[in-house]
């Protein structure tokens, strides 16, 4: 058996033992946590480089944002300029959370998800960057040929605010200025965060009135705006109108020798008129003319013709406003049992404009052609007397 002595001195050894083992750990633990607080200092350094370098590179990127968006008008310039800022700025704020560190598992799953949403976000901003460089540079070209304006296209219609509708292509037009950098006084062009785009100003009509509005289009309407702004005019009364150009008239205004079919066939019609306040009796030289209403009939059908050639809804409405018809007409073309109603109508509706067009292109002096419930005659002469002073009731009367 060990002596009490015996036990003392494995005890005093056990002591030793246990400081060893404590020294070792203590100056293990030391050097772990050197090694450890190196390894944040590093990671920190790295962090603040890396934080650094993406500064400089997301200030770059904006300038060069900016730079390449120069060419679109300032109101749609700045709403991009801060909108990719804004995306840029949280995309930096949530690298750093995912970079960071200190930060937790939670906030760098979440800042990941984040980045994942910013990342289809400012591919989205500069692709409708380029949509709008893309869309004004077409829409300056076109707007800079002068003779184009009017003639070959025309601007959607568009809302004036308070449930009303441009059907002249004024407000698109203004727009359009607008978005090429030239607006009006007072016009204000917004593009809001999501898209959408509000527009505010004054056009002048075909009167020189100026009238005012405010449109407010969706982030498609105004994309589709910018890629496709026009449409194809039809105008069938201008185009038959212009197409019977020198047809009937020589420039002189004399009727051209086709349509004089019997000098004989001749009435001179008398009537009085009223002119500054004073009477006249008019004298017409009337000839009948045969053949003008075969040759505005085969005009009208080929009008008719282009019309449905041409299959944008919008040149469609504004094509049938011109003579006199209303989009509802168009309601006769879905059903085929009613497609020759549509026809009917359309011909009979033109033919009634090219008749008006055909009769003032005549010259100022009342000479031309003509037309009555009788048909169409020439005024070769026209002479006028004055009878009476004064005003009479039997003005404009038929004798």
């Amino acid at each position: 058996m060990a002596t009490y002595g015996e036990y003392k001195i494995i005890s005093d050894r056990s002591a030793a033992d246990l400081q060893n083992t404590i020294s070792k750990s203590v100056t293990g633990n030391i050097a772990k946590i050197k090694a450890t607080q190196e390894r944040v200092q590093k990671e920190g350094r790295m962090y603040d480089i890396r934080k650094r370098k993406r500064n400089k590179e997301i200030s770059t990127d904006v300038a060069e944002f900016e730079k390449k968006g120069k060419s679109i008008a300032n109101g749609i310039n700045d709403s991009f300029n801060k909108e990719y800022n804004t995306l840029l700025t949280e995309y930096s704020e949530y690298t750093d959370i995912l970079e960071d560190p200190n930060s937790n598992r939670k906030s760098r799953r979440s800042a990941m998800e984040q980045l994942a949403t910013l990342d289809r976000d400012i591919l989205a901003a500069k692709a409708n960057q380029e949509t709008y460089i893309g869309g004004t540079a077409i829409m300056e070209e076109k707007l800079s040929n002068s003779a184009a304006m009017g003639s070959d296209y025309g601007f959607v219609n568009l809302s004036m605010g308070d449930n009303k509708t441009n059907t002249d292509g004024g407000v698109a037009q203004d727009i359009a200025n607008q978005l090429i950098g030239k607006p009006g006084k007072n016009d204000e062009f917004i593009r809001n965060p999501d898209g959408s785009i509000e527009a505010t100003g004054m056009y002048l009509d075909a009167n020189n009135n100026k009238v005012p509005y405010i449109t407010k289009l969706t982030a498609e309407q105004a994309n589709d705006f910018l890629n496709n702004p026009t449409y194809n005019y039809i105008k069938p009364t201008e185009n038959a109108v212009k197409n019977l150009e020198g047809t009937f008239l020589t420039k002189n205004g004399a009727l051209v020798e086709d349509f004089m079919r019997d000098r004989t066939n001749q009435v001179i019609k008398i009537r009085e008129v009223e002119g500054d306040g004073r009477s006249f009796e008019r004298r017409e030289t009337r000839t009948v003319v045969t053949g003008v209403a075969e040759e505005i009939a085969g005009q009208a059908e080929a009008q008719y013709n282009a019309f449905m050639a041409n299959e944008n809804s919008m040149a469609q409405v504004q094509a049938l406003e011109t003579i006199g018809l209303t989009e509802a007409a168009l309601d006769l073309l879905q059903d085929d049992g009613k497609s020759i109603s549509f026809k009917k109508l359309f011909i009979e509706r033109i033919t009634e404009q090219i008749d008006k067009g055909i009769i003032n292109t005549n010259p100022k002096s009342g000479k031309g052609l003509f037309k009555d419930e009788n048909g169409w005659y020439f005024v070769e002469q026209v002479s006028k007397t004055e009878i009476t002073k004064g005003v009479s009731d039997e003005f404009n009367s038929e004798k």
